[in-house]
């Protein structure tokens, strides 16, 4: 699978702990979760029903005020914003199943797997602490103390993906590899400041799919002309024989060409390997393969320009012959 900037990893879940004083009905929380059903509030050890209690932003309120103790009240989160990334955030994943004991049963075994560390067991509503049941091998649970018939046995386990390398909606940074399997829309600027890869480009308009194109509506710039920029080292000498030794032609992908995915259609060009002979400074590696060549063929204009040039002195020279006889 592939992902938006890092990939995702699991971690444990936020909690919080208060004592309790018979008369605190206010607690501030780390975090400000969603609503009462984002987050588990024990007291004492039972699971309070989130009708119970309220929240706004960060402040747990209860009514009436919990019972005085040390670390009493307990507050899991099931989820949050990830710290300074607005958007996507969090994604809990939080499973429950309840099981009605026969007498002298032990071992439960829920119906999805979990992840040893995070997950809870409740025995008739009161949680049980670590050291009263083992659950070690993401698939049973055994309690130490054997239950008696009818007893209530919950199990509640949790994952927790956090994005923590996430793109906002409003823009930001993603760093290390990055896959799309589909199309992407971008409807602002995008800088890419390491290689980038993209089977098929459209600029303007849509991608045709066609592995290696790009479309444009406009024109599309590169490189450099301005003479400003240039040391010249001489003009192209013997630029119409050079071009005499050129070939154009048509042609079609051959069988070794097909393997490499190009398709067999009427295309006209010219030979690499003669191009080469003359001015290898337009004959590059194919990105295909690099074993193989390309020609960049923007750099045979100043060719055909020096060879007019060389043409035009002959017939300029010849119509002078004409004019003296």
């Amino acid at each position: 699978m592939s992902y938006i900037g890092a990939e995702p990893t699991t971690a444990t879940f936020p909690f919080d702990q208060f004592s309790g004083n018979g008369t605190t009905t206010a607690f501030t929380l780390t975090y400000a979760p969603a609503s009462t059903t984002s987050i588990i509030v024990s007291i004492s050890g039972v699971v309070q029903n989130p009708n119970t209690y309220s929240v706004i932003g960060t402040t747990l309120n209860f009514s009436p005020a919990p019972p005085t103790g040390t670390n009493n009240i307990a507050v899991l989160y099931l989820g949050l914003p990830v710290i300074g990334v607005s958007s996507p955030g969090n994604t809990a994943f939080r499973s429950a199943q309840d099981f009605t004991a026969v007498i002298g049963q032990t071992t439960f075994t829920p119906t999805g797997s979990y992840v040893p560390g995070f997950i809870d067991v409740f025995r008739n509503g009161a949680r049980l602490g670590s050291a009263d049941f083992t659950a070690t091998n993401g698939t049973t649970v055994i309690l130490n103390n054997a239950c008696v018939a009818g007893d209530l046995v919950t199990l509640v386990y949790f994952t927790l993906s956090s994005i923590v390398n996430a793109l906002p909606l409003t823009g930001g940074t993603v760093t290390g590899s990055t896959a799309f399997s589909s199309t992407v829309t971008m409807s602002g600027a995008a800088t890419f400041t390491g290689g980038a890869q993209i089977n098929s480009l459209g600029v303007g308009t849509t991608a045709s799919g066609t592995a290696g194109e790009i479309r444009a509506t406009g024109n599309i710039t590169a490189y450099y002309s301005d003479d400003r920029l240039k040391d010249r080292l001489g003009l192209i000498e013997n630029a119409l024989d050079k071009l005499m030794t050129l070939d154009g032609f048509y042609y079609q992908a051959n069988e070794t060409a097909q393997q490499l995915g190009y398709a067999v259609k009427r295309e006209v060009g010219v030979s690499a390997q003669q191009v080469q002979a003359v001015l290898p400074e337009v004959v590059t590696a194919a990105p295909v393969d690099a074993k193989y060549f390309a020609v960049q063929y923007t750099g045979l204009v100043p060719l055909l320009i020096q060879a007019v040039k060389e043409l035009k002195v002959e017939v300029d020279k010849l119509k002078d012959s004409g004019v003296q006889q």
